[in-house]
């Protein structure tokens, strides 16, 4: 019985990615919020990084993201399955809170 897959991936290998990326993306979150707390954030902000061989860098945080249904932070909200129009009140509630 062969465990490959893919063509050159196996079981394991493809394991060990998906490893890599939960722990890539865990740190991501890590720093992300570390960044927006000692900032003193609030409300939908937009962090960039840029990943260089397996370690992320910080390039900045957008604390106005754009709002348009072609910009990231709405086409992120609807992959999450939140319209367009309940990002903009989760937005406006979030700023008297």
């Amino acid at each position: 019985m062969s465990t490959t897959i893919l063509g050159t991936f196996n079981i394991f290998q493809i394991y060990i990615h998906l490893y890599g990326i939960i722990i890539m993306t865990n740190e991501i979150q890590r720093i992300s919020r570390f960044v927006y707390d000692l900032l003193g954030c609030k409300g939908i902000v937009r962090v960039d990084f840029i990943v260089i061989g397996e370690k992320p860098f910080f390039i900045e945080i957008n604390t106005v993201p754009g709002m348009t249904r072609e910009s990231l932070v709405p086409k992120q909200a609807a992959a999450a399955g939140i319209s367009l129009e309940e990002l903009y009140s989760m937005s406006v509630e979030n700023m008297f809170e």
